[in-house]
């Protein structure tokens, strides 16, 4: 494995997405929440390598200092009614 990507909430970020992740040789944690709490976000960023927001949590400067091996963060987001 290249190591494990963060997905928040299911929305957005579809299992098609994460097949694709892992077709490329990433693992995938995922917190199916559209909101997840800052506690939630620290304990599961320690060890992960990318960070996919799908959801609207806030993240906070406690979340970036625990992200210890976070290399990106990615965020799905619309614009003018498409997702880009």
């Amino acid at each position: 494995m290249k190591g494990t990507i963060l997905i928040t909430d299911s929305l957005f970020v579809h299992k098609e997405h994460e097949e694709q992740l892992r077709a490329a040789g990433y693992d995938i944690q995922r917190i199916d929440k559209p909101k997840a709490n800052e506690e939630e976000l620290i304990a599961a960023i320690k060890g992960k390598i990318g960070y996919i927001l799908g959801g609207i949590e806030q993240v906070s400067e406690k979340v970036i200092d625990a992200a210890d091996e976070l290399k990106v963060i990615g965020r799905e987001r619309f614009h003018d009614g498409k997702r880009h």
